[in-house]
């Protein structure tokens, strides 16, 4: 799923790699004393990027591989449950804290595991994946009809041709191209994963299918 694993605690670290070990975390024998961490942004970066598990991680430390990660562009998520992890939850992207945690540590997550159960994850990744995907899905419709009846519009203002809707045609047009059909694929499944590009892929559709549209509309009225 693209996403990098990382242990850090304030337990010695002997005990922390012991037990990533035992967990099958890649990287687990190669475990870290956070003493030895370098103060320096840039290298504590190449630090975190090249290890898995640390141990006797200070809440500071915590905080700032969360912002060393950030600058190597990465996009963080930190889990936690004690005021030590506050700090680096609150600079997290995603902040996930536990049910049974601090409140500290919750008033600063986004996400709080009421049961403390990490097998609600996958879920809760799977509703961001559907929610963010069919967004998409729908602007794509959205804009379509905007481009379409923005192109519609200059054209015969343009050209001084009569408009060929009337306010009760658009009305129509609306709930039936545009409202029905959303609210289906604003609710249908969906497990495609998010990726850049947000803005290009939408108009990349809607620009040339609402010229389409428009271009139809036209010859379809004789305009």
């Amino acid at each position: 799923q693209g996403v990098a694993l990382k242990v850090i605690s304030g337990d010695n670290f002997r005990t922390v790699g012991a037990v990533a070990e035992r967990v099958g975390l890649p990287g687990a024998q190669e475990t870290l004393d956070a003493r030895e961490l370098p103060a320096d942004p840039a290298a504590l970066a190449d630090a975190v990027e090249q290890r898995s598990v640390f141990g006797r991680v200070t809440p500071q430390q915590k905080r700032a591989m969360v912002g060393a990660l950030h600058l190597r562009g990465h996009v963080v998520a930190m889990t936690g449950d004690g005021v030590n992890d506050a700090l680096a939850l609150k600079d997290a992207d995603i902040g996930v804290a536990m049910g049974s945690g601090a409140p500290a540590t919750r008033a600063v997550a986004q996400i709080v595991l009421l049961d403390s159960e990490f097998a609600v994850m996958p879920g809760v990744v799977a509703e961001g994946r559907r929610v963010i995907a069919n967004i998409e899905r729908v602007a794509n419709l959205f804009l379509t009809k905007n481009v379409s009846a923005l192109l519609l519009s200059l054209s015969v203002a343009v050209a001084r041709w009569p408009f060929p809707f009337l306010p009760r045609h658009l009305t129509m047009v609306s709930a039936l191209a545009i409202g029905v059909p959303g609210f289906f694929l604003a609710l249908g499944p969906n497990t495609t994963r998010f990726e850049t590009g947000f803005v290009r892929r939408v108009l990349s559709f809607a620009i040339p299918a609402g010229l389409i549209i428009a271009v139809a509309v036209m010859v379809a009225y004789g305009l």
